[in-house]
């Protein structure tokens, strides 16, 4: 564990600049990358068929968005910097810049005992390309109402159908990476063993234990239960029982309890060893809906200020800078200070201290706190 500043671990990670198609985005802010990938996803699901047919024929650009998805229609790459200092190339357009943008009311607050929030303000904007022609500006003008509504309503609900983190879906073997043989003795899994993709961190939310059975003729014990031990979203631990129904396999297995993590899985024994199980999580209950984008950008609060059509001047070298006509939006946002116990904590122990005296203190944000014996 290391101390963090919303999605951010610090020390910050270096970032990648070579191969070029390798180079990290957003290098030093994870959250701007999220919320880029998000805004650029809503526009293409919800305006791209129409822009379209306002501007045929502009080429994709691969993983110009994030990293990852395609650059197409009203949504070509996205910068993380103010479009007004035009750190861009024009023909790349349309785009978005998603960037900070100046802190909101408070730029800090201490909520509780070592518990600090930092409050700011992300902007977002959208730039058409540029065009001359009066049609095209006639025609483009009313379009800002299509993507200022597409806007409004991602993030007044914080998620769309068409954007679905990997993480949220259903994984077969999420948990164990490769299939268990059956056994004909009980086996219990624990630690090392869970080295499954989805493994290795809590889940949040969390994600009820999957398990699917081969085919295999008579191999399954239908009486015992699979006990999975974890715990839960809250933190409590917790024991779920799961029933295979079948005597031959072929199945899938759900879970009734969600978990944040899972420590281990007692396997009953088997009647033949000529099955397998595979371990993984079912899917999270934000797949249905779409992911909830400020999860992973790791906003404690994200409130939408503003979605307005406005100028935007965009400096030029030597020059008087361009007039472009653009629809920006404002986030308030918060985000939590993580804080590593290990880095910040002093404890004593009593059994070690000479005499009958030993203190210790809670944190070194709040050294008053202290216990004596």
């Amino acid at each position: 564990m290391s101390d963090s500043v919303g999605a951010l671990p610090l020390p910050a990670p270096a970032p990648t600049v070579w191969p070029p198609l390798d180079r990290s985005l957003a290098p030093g802010d994870p959250a701007l990358l999220h919320l880029a990938s998000f805004t650029a996803t809503v526009l293409q699901a919800d305006v791209g068929a129409a822009w379209a047919a306002l501007e045929p024929g502009r080429p994709d650009q691969p993983l110009a968005v994030d990293g990852v998805r395609l650059g197409t229609g009203p949504v070509r790459r996205c910068w993380f910097s103010d479009p007004r200092e035009g750190y861009f190339a024009p023909e790349d357009l349309p785009g978005l810049f998603v960037y900070r943008s100046g802190a909101s009311t408070t730029d800090f607050e201490r909520w509780s005992a070592d518990n600090y929030h930092r409050k700011s303000r992300i902007a977002i904007a959208w730039l058409p390309t540029k065009t001359e022609e009066d049609y095209q500006r006639r025609e483009r003008d009313p379009f800002f109402n299509a993507v200022s509504g597409a806007l409004h309503r991602a993030f007044t609900f914080r998620r769309h159908a068409a954007w679905i983190l990997d993480s949220d879906l259903a994984a077969a073997d999420g948990l164990v990476a490769a299939a268990q043989a059956t056994s004909a003795s009980p086996v219990t899994l624990a630690g090392a063993q869970f080295d499954g993709a989805l493994a290795g961190a809590a889940l949040a939310p969390g994600r009820p234990v999957q398990i699917v059975t081969s085919a295999a003729a008579g191999a399954y014990n239908t009486t015992a239960p699979i006990v999975v031990t974890g715990t839960l979203d809250n933190g409590v631990a917790h024991a779920d029982r799961l029933f295979l129904t079948s005597s031959n396999g072929g199945e899938t297995v759900v879970g009734t309890w969600s978990f944040g993590r899972v420590t281990s899985v007692a396997i009953p024994a088997q009647v033949l060893t000529s099955g397998a199980f595979t371990f993984g999580f079912y899917a999270s209950p934000e797949a249905k809906f779409g992911s909830l984008v400020q999860r992973p950008a790791g906003l404690v609060r994200m409130a939408l200020q503003s979605v307005a059509v406005t100028a935007i001047p965009v400096k030029r070298a030597n020059d008087v800078p361009l007039p472009y006509r653009g629809l920006e939006l404002l986030l308030d946002v918060v985000e939590s200070l993580g804080i590593d116990p290990l880095q910040h904590a002093e404890a004593y122990d009593p059994t070690t201290a000479a005499g009958l005296t030993a203190t210790f203190a809670q944190g070194n944000f709040n050294p008053f706190n202290s216990f004596e014996l």
